[in-house]
């Protein structure tokens, strides 16, 4: 960054109320603040690149000193609508890629978040998924646009 650049940014930051405090390092962030009663989570993703969560077994991971809770499709509290399914988390037992999240461990602290995640277990059906890139795929589609009103297809690039 050039002299000018980072004199620009400096002085940006100091018409901000909290600018001077970010700038030197000394401005406290949320998670610096002591908080009575907190509450942490750690997603659990899903092992598998397509099925269905037939179970998710508990027990071990709410016995983990200050686990409060774990979150599955089949207790977690329901969305208005869970017809996106980008925001439709927890919502359904459907597993649609390797990742997804099929769980959350809640606990008052995150390394006690973390341990819970880590000793819940989920069981799956399986299905067979498809990986075969080609053009004339039966599932092939063009959105219309794309992240979010970008031209799907564009003359830019290689």
């Amino acid at each position: 960054m050039s002299t000018t650049a980072l004199t620009e940014a400096v002085g940006a930051a100091m018409t901000r109320i909290e600018g001077r405090e970010k700038v030197t390092g000394r401005a406290q962030y949320s998670f610096e603040h002591d908080l009575e009663g907190a509450a942490y989570a750690w997603l659990v993703q899903a092992t598998i690149a397509k099925g269905r969560v037939r179970g998710v077994d508990t027990e071990a991971a709410l016995a983990v000193p200050g686990a409060v809770a774990v979150l599955w499709h089949d207790n977690a509290p329901r969305v208005a609508s869970d017809d996106d399914l980008e925001l439709a988390v927890l919502q359904r037992p459907e597993v649609g890629y390797r990742g997804q999240i099929v769980a959350v461990a809640v606990a008052d602290s995150i390394e006690a978040a973390r341990e819970a995640a880590d000793a819940v277990r989920v069981d799956y059906d399986a299905e067979p998924h498809d990986v075969v890139l080609s053009a004339e795929h039966p599932k092939l589609y063009k959105p219309d646009h794309v992240n979010p009103t970008y031209e799907t297809d564009t003359e830019k690039g290689d």
